[in-house]
């Protein structure tokens, strides 16, 4: 019953977002579970195969419909640091980051998994080809970007 709740509840808050709230406006109304809902199975894969293998072909694709790109727009639009002194890291990065139209900072990184996906990513400043289920670390110093996003 939980889940069922907190399901029902985060559906709402992703309609207010795109409608313009913010995340303190809309998470903040949202009754949570006092303990967390799932147990260890319910968090296994399906299939426990390397991402690698799913990854290695690119995919040109969009995984969300126009209307959902264009909130995540107008919201990069509003939260993203811009210009040359700043630096920002797209993690699990592809052939697109959803940011505004003409959005620049002085270091856009990307980090995914196909390196045909992120060279065709006119936005990214550098990228990296990196499994992070294999090795969770990044590949980056600590504290050297200004904001991370990390949307499908």
């Amino acid at each position: 019953r939980a889940c069922r709740r907190m399901g029902a509840a985060m559906s709402s808050s992703v309609k207010q977002l795109a409608t313009g709230k913010h995340g303190e406006e809309v998470f903040g109304q949202i009754e949570w579970p006092p303990e967390f809902p799932f147990g260890p199975e319910a968090l296994k894969r399906m299939d426990e195969s390397s991402d690698g293998d799913f990854y290695a072909q690119p995919r040109f694709c969009t995984h969300i419909d126009d209307g959902a790109i264009g909130a995540l727009q107008n919201w990069y639009g509003e939260m993203l640091p811009a210009g040359e002194d700043k630096a920002v890291l797209d993690i699990c990065s592809s052939w697109i980051s959803h940011y505004p139209e003409g959005y620049s900072a002085g270091r856009v990184a990307g980090l995914g998994m196909n390196a045909k996906e992120l060279e065709k990513n006119g936005v990214l400043t550098e990228w990296t080809v990196k499994d992070l289920n294999e090795d969770p670390t990044l590949p980056y110093e600590d504290n050297s970007f200004d904001a991370v996003t990390n949307a499908v």
